[in-house]
């Protein structure tokens, strides 16, 4: 009942957690969650209404400037598959621009601008088809590599 039998003991826990930690890697890599954020649309609107505009200013914004000067994004803008207008995606995207570039000053040489690609709502696995086309009619804004901008 000596505390110098602890020192013994000790030593070979830490030893043994030493030892784990060579043989099977003491870092897990992990990714780190790419960041993003979404503005969505009203069906059939490119406009910029007030709820769109508090959107970019108090998500897009913040996850813009938190990733530094430096940072590039894409900016992939949508239609849900029920709006007939073919350019209006394209339209989302560039109000959606010119108002980062405008109101905030951001750099338009860190967007890239990406249309197109909407997946049809029709058959959902949640089965929420209005929820899918809401999610279709959004700018969403991603952090990319700047050489994929270039």
């Amino acid at each position: 009942r000596r505390p110098a039998g602890l020192w013994p003991f000790s030593l070979g826990v830490v030893a043994t957690v030493v030892i784990c930690m060579f043989l099977f890697g003491h870092t897990r890599e992990v990714e780190a969650p790419v960041p993003s954020a979404a503005v969505s649309f009203a069906a059939g609107s490119d406009h910029l209404s007030r709820r769109v505009r508090g959107t970019l200013d108090e998500e897009i914004v913040p996850l813009v400037q938190a990733e530094g000067a430096e940072a590039c994004f894409t900016l992939a803008a949508g239609t849900d598959g029920s709006e007939v207008d073919p350019a209006l995606a394209r339209r989302r995207a560039a109000a959606t621009l010119d108002y980062l570039v405008q109101e905030w000053e951001l750099s338009p040489g860190r967007f890239l601008v990406e249309t197109g690609g909407t997946p049809a709502c029709d058959e959902t696995e949640a089965g929420d088809v209005e929820a899918c086309r809401a999610t279709n009619r959004s700018v969403r804004i991603t952090r990319i590599g700047c050489t994929a901008v270039e």
